[in-house]
């Protein structure tokens, strides 16, 4: 039977407790509310129907199961960000005989924005989340996605740590086709259409539509694909009409389809499984050790001094190599020859590209010769021979109506003049 306790007009309240007259020492009491006094079979129901305020300094609530409709709990409520005994606020959750295990924001870390404000610690309300033991032992959360709402993801920001994927089972093969990773197709024959290449191999490749390949044709560069330093970068097979033949977008002028082994060159599919993969340092250095047989270095430079190559297929420049040093061009190898300075060797001729004047300002020395050069046209060949002629010098020349003759010193010219 439901007993009922109404009070118009005013408050309830429950004293418990006494207070020693004499001492006004005040002695606390125990208000319980036993919904079950035989305890036998659970508790009943104590249900407050308005606001609960509780002014104690601890509550403990044994509950099994707590159920809660508010979506925000205040933790810390009353700080003024200045005492050091609010700047740690979080949930500490019981492990038995292990060390208790906390979910802390401790306002006394600095924590570091990666658009490069750094929270000062102490006096800013800026600090870090921090899951760690009793014992001050770091622990681990997890989860399988972290979203930074579009911001970038800062990870170490001080110390000397290092991100790790130690514990899984060979992580580099996740990011890396190692089935892929060294598989060369040789190229036989090579056209184009209409913007659209196509490459035939010498044996039967594995490709599909979609896949990565690096085109390496040396019989023809226009076949490849290069990225802003002059390196090949690979390209996406359109079709593969063939095993032995893949086609790819390649922009240039149409090519006729030779003869098998009219072209040269080498196929390696792309062993990337995906590009937004991070690796772990074992797949870089693997798929570095393959690239690198690959590439192309054109230049070689320190400040304004550099040796480049250029090469009329992939630039548009000049087929050529130049070395510049202190930014003035000083040697070219090109299609009219070396030409250092001004000074020019093309085949066996030398020439001065300034002007007539070619100077020599050590000795010449000139091979002899047992037999008589042929008739020049167009110039006189000098020769020598190990025993001097009548002449005295052993310096002979041919000229282009076949005459052999040597060259007079001076003392025999002189001798001749008073015999003539």
């Amino acid at each position: 039977m439901s007993k009922i306790v109404k009070v118009h007009n005013g408050d309830y309240k429950i004293v418990v407790g006494s207070v020693n007259v004499g001492s006004g020492v005040t002695t606390p009491g125990t208000i319980t509310l036993d919904t079950n006094p035989n305890g036998s079979s659970g508790q009943g129901l104590v249900n407050i129907k308005g606001d609960l305020l509780v002014e104690g300094t601890t509550t403990t609530v044994n509950s099994q199961t707590v159920t809660i409709e508010d979506n925000i709990i205040v933790l810390n409520t009353g700080w003024d960000g200045v005492a050091s005994a609010g700047k740690q606020s979080g949930i500490t959750l019981n492990q038995g005989v292990s060390p208790d295990v906390n979910i802390i924001f401790d306002n006394d870390i600095t924590s570091f924005d990666p658009t490069g404000n750094t929270s000062l610690p102490g006096s800013n309300p800026d600090g870090s989340f921090v899951f760690k033991d009793d014992n001050d032992n770091l622990r681990a959360i997890v989860t399988n996605s972290i979203d930074t709402l579009g911001q970038d993801l800062a990870l170490i920001s001080s110390g000397t740590g290092v991100i790790t994927v130690e514990g899984t089972t060979a992580y580099e093969e996740r990011v890396l086709d190692y089935a892929r990773l060294n598989v060369l197709f040789s190229i036989s024959r090579v056209s184009r259409t209409s913007n659209v290449a196509t490459v035939y191999t010498t044996s039967p490749h594995t490709f599909v539509p979609g896949d990565q390949v690096v085109v390496n044709c040396t019989s023809n560069a226009s076949f490849n694909t290069y990225n802003a330093y002059g390196n090949i970068q690979s390209v996406t097979i359109i079709d593969c009409p063939a095993t032995d033949r893949f086609t790819y977008t390649n922009t240039g002028t149409d090519v006729a389809l030779l003869p098998p082994g009219s072209a040269s060159g080498t196929v390696r599919i792309d062993p990337i499984i995906n590009d937004d993969y991070i690796p772990n340092i074992k797949a870089v250095t693997d798929l570095a050790s393959i690239l690198l047989s690959e590439v192309t270095v054109n230049k070689i430079v320190e400040a304004d001094t550099k040796v480049q190559v250029y090469d009329f297929d992939v630039s548009g420049i000049s087929s050529k190599v130049d070395m510049t040093v202190d930014g003035v061009s000083r040697v070219t190898v090109n299609a009219l020859g070396l030409t250092i300075d001004n000074l020019r060797v093309n085949n066996n001729t030398l020439s001065n590209i300034s002007n007539d004047n070619i100077v020599f300002d050590n000795p010449i020395n000139i091979v002899n010769r047992v037999t008589t050069p042929t008739t020049p046209v167009g110039y006189v060949k000098l020769y020598s021979k190990n025993t001097p002629g009548t002449g005295g010098t052993g310096l002979y020349f041919v000229n282009t109506l076949g005459t052999n003759d040597e060259l007079i010193s001076k003392t025999k010219a002189l001798l001749y003049s008073l015999i003539l």
